[in-house]
């Protein structure tokens, strides 16, 4: 079996939410592990297409679907819409947007907690704008990606704030996506996962701990008690850290970053982005 849709991103901005609401469609399968990263990571890719297949091997629902951030990382990692388009060529696409100023803070806090963020905010804000904490926020550069292979009503956009705001009218737009049943309504859509609520910066032995659970727990499919237990050992000597707060010059230099690839999302989509900040 292999999947016939793929929530693509965007990093923090509600797709693990999206992937719990949509789990609970009886006529939708979601994959054990939500991130498989096949596409966008060498190690998984090089273990070939039989490997990603047997994620979901386990079902004969309408839609087959995972839901991998990653995917919209360009040019990071600029070979995955190739790559998905050879094995899926008739793959539905989501991508989930969120304000791209708060999607970096939400991503360099949710790095900083994983033990893979060491740096300063202000410090990449200022040296490193190749970087994909910056890269996964140009949206309408990522979607023009998809759509050398992909026709655009493959692809379904929509916001967190309307995930957020008018949840029930946002996932039935999304059921119509997919074809499958619009009735269905058993689901709880006021919860929230995946939130950055405490982060903290790990000791040496929560970062060595970490870095054993990414590399070899974290995309097998234990139990989560079990993967909770590594997640708990990492917190012992931790460091609570807390809301990232920018200053003018760096709020000014991400919003001059992103004007462009905002405004030009706006002219290409009916998208609201009316609770968005101010790029014009």
């Amino acid at each position: 079996m292999r999947p016939n849709f793929v929530i693509i991103g965007a990093a923090r901005s509600g797709t693990t939410s999206l992937f719990k609401y949509l789990e609970c469609h009886p006529e939708i399968f979601m994959s054990e592990i939500k991130e498989i990263n096949f596409f966008s990571n060498q190690k998984y890719w090089s273990k070939g297409f039989d490997w990603y297949e047997r994620h979901f091997d386990n079902t004969n629902k309408k839609r087959v679907g995972e839901a991998s951030t990653s995917y919209s990382s360009f040019p990071t990692l600029p070979h995955v819409p190739q790559r998905i388009h050879e094995h899926l060529p008739k793959v539905k696409l989501i991508y989930l947007l969120r304000d791209p100023i708060d999607r970096f803070k939400s991503d360099y806090l949710h790095r900083v907690a994983r033990s893979t963020e060491y740096r300063d905010a202000m410090d990449i804000i200022e040296n490193y704008q190749d970087d994909s904490l910056f890269i996964q926020g140009k949206y309408f550069l990522q979607l023009q990606q998809y759509y050398e292979y992909f026709p655009q009503e493959s692809v379904h956009i929509l916001t967190t704030n309307s995930l957020k705001n008018k949840p029930a009218e946002t996932v039935k737009a999304i059921y119509e996506f997919l074809e499958v049943d619009t009735s269905f309504s058993d689901v709880r859509l006021d919860s929230h996962h995946n939130k950055n609520s405490v982060v903290t910066r790990k000791n040496r032995f929560g970062n060595r701990v970490l870095h054993f659970y990414h590399n070899h727990i974290e995309q097998v499919a234990y139990p989560y008690r079990f993967k909770k237990l590594f997640l708990s050992l990492a917190e012992i000597g931790a460091v609570e850290v807390g809301p990232l707060e920018l200053d003018e010059k760096a709020m000014q230099i991400l919003t001059d970053y992103y004007r462009e690839d905002v405004q030009q999302l706006k002219a290409s989509t009916d998208l609201d982005l009316s609770e968005w900040r101010d790029y014009s």
